[in-house]
């Protein structure tokens, strides 16, 4: 088993977790035949040589539908971009992307865009004349962040290579399957989440060296100071670091989280949603109710979004704050659980409260959480959380 964590702040963030038997899908790239069209969902299924077909899905708004993209029976190239569960394959996209050091390369695609956390318009003007010189026809391409200050040489000579194994692994066959592993999970960690001042910790030999290498590709020719944020400590080698992870995760599958002001809160996934409640506990405030519930909700904030992103919790979650009669109080709570929602790197919605004072938000899904990794069905109560009352059954009598 592989364990990945990132920490923002010296405050661990996030938690990545992947069985060799269970390794993420995502990024891979396979050579499928569509075996079934649903126009009324605007989906199909694709056989990927795998134990289950993968869904492909255009979006409501998309400007064609999924029957003018692909036919039944047709071989398609697509990526995986949601691992499945034990109900669902994996999500799919016909659109590859190849994430590498200064570009993603999108082949099939036009485009040549710069990342928008480029904010100088001379440097996004500089690159997206570079891309436009160096990615050849029949790709599009995006400018990493990173790509910031690079020369044209490096860039043109990832391009290239990227493109040349692109070009040979889709024209190396026919058969349904596999054509691109993706990216390892410390690769993925670093390509997508870490960001330089981020603390990276990888366990097992085979990441660690993965993430070793990828970050000195990274960090060539630029500020070889970024690897000193990045841990990498096997699990046999850092025996306090990794208790003090596994502590973490432990504390990450319990439902209930304690605040420092006494107050809690209580985390439930169930299969539809997520719902957190909020609770003031022994924290009696100083003057007046409002202002209690103020001061629970707004440190409730902070601790939940932590406990959405280390619990890799996705989809509809609701939270349940303590009710405050001013809205602008309500305002302030809002306004709080965006601000701690900025660091994401997962697309995050936040509602409006609704009249019975609930906050909803949306976020992105891209991998299983912790609890769906971790653990296993309840043989007693069959994951309702109760069982049958004993006397009750044998009714009443004593």
């Amino acid at each position: 088993m592989t364990w990945v964590s990132l920490s923002e702040d010296g405050v661990r963030a996030e938690i990545w977790v992947e069985r060799a038997a269970h390794r993420s899908t995502v990024g891979k790239v396979f050579r499928g035949k569509v075996v079934r069209v649903m126009p009324g969902m605007n989906a199909a299924f694709v056989e990927l040589g795998e134990s289950r077909a993968g869904l492909l899905q255009t979006k409501p708004d998309a400007a064609a539908s999924i029957k003018d993209l692909v036919r039944s029976g047709e071989t398609v190239i697509v990526q995986v971009t949601r691992d499945g569960t034990d109900e669902k394959g994996p999500r799919l996209s016909l659109s590859p992307s190849l994430p590498g050091r200064t570009v993603v390369l999108m082949p099939g695609a036009a485009d040549r865009a710069v990342s928008q956390r480029i904010e100088d318009a001379t440097e996004r003007q500089r690159l997206r004349e570079i891309l436009v010189r160096v990615v050849p026809d029949g790709f599009g391409a995006i400018a990493r962040t990173v790509a910031a200050g690079a020369d044209e040489a490096a860039v043109a000579g990832e391009v290239g290579v990227m493109a040349e194994a692109w070009k040979r692994k889709v024209g190396s066959g026919s058969a349904v399957g596999e054509i691109d592993a993706g990216p390892t999970l410390a690769e993925r960690v670093l390509q997508d989440h870490w960001i330089p001042g981020d603390a990276v910790w990888a366990s097992g030999a085979v990441d660690a060296t993965a993430l070793r290498d990828a970050l000195a590709i990274w960090t060539r020719g630029r500020d070889a100071s970024n690897a000193d944020s990045v841990q990498i400590v096997a699990a046999d080698d850092g025996a306090r670091r990794f208790k003090h992870l596994k502590k973490d995760v432990e504390a990450a599958l319990e439902s209930r989280v304690e605040l420092r002001s006494g107050g809690f809160i209580v985390v439930n996934e169930i299969e539809a949603l997520t719902a957190i409640d909020v609770n003031t506990g022994k924290f009696l405030g100083a003057r007046s109710f409002e202002e209690t519930a103020l001061a629970t909700n707004l440190e409730a904030a902070r601790e939940m979004a932590r406990q959405v992103r280390l619990r890799a919790l996705a989809g509809i979650i609701v939270i349940d704050f303590i009710d405050m009669s001013d809205d602008v109080n309500r305002e302030k709570v809002r306004e709080a659980v965006v601000k701690e929602f900025a660091a994401d790197r997962a697309h995050t919605r936040v509602g409006a409260f609704s009249a019975l004072g609930l906050l909803e938000l949306n976020r992105k899904r891209a991998r299983p959480s912790l609890r769906q990794l971790l653990t296993v069905r309840c043989a007693a109560c069959h994951g309702t959380g109760a069982v049958r009352d004993r006397d009750e059954e044998r009714g009443g009598a004593e």
